[in-house]
């Protein structure tokens, strides 16, 4: 399955590779898209907490059955 991120800020649209957690202080998620452009941000929130949250809602996406419905998981702002 592929999966196709709509950035928190609504400017991007890409096919992921890899989610993580990136920053300083791991509150934003960033992705690889490919080898040549390498990591894009995704979104960033208040707290690591919130982040691992949303990866948690990343995760259920992929393992939903309506994934295969939707082709596209967009950023929550908050």
């Amino acid at each position: 399955m592929e999966l196709w991120i709509r950035s928190q800020d609504k400017n991007e649209l890409c096919k992921v590779n890899r989610l993580f957690l990136g920053g300083s202080e791991e509150k934003t998620i960033c992705a690889t898209v490919n080898e040549t452009i390498g990591v894009t941000f995704l979104g960033g929130y208040k707290t690591k907490e919130r982040a691992l949250e949303v990866l948690d809602e990343i995760q259920e996406y992929i393992n939903s059955d309506i994934s295969f419905n939707l082709n596209v998981y967009e950023m929550p702002k908050e």
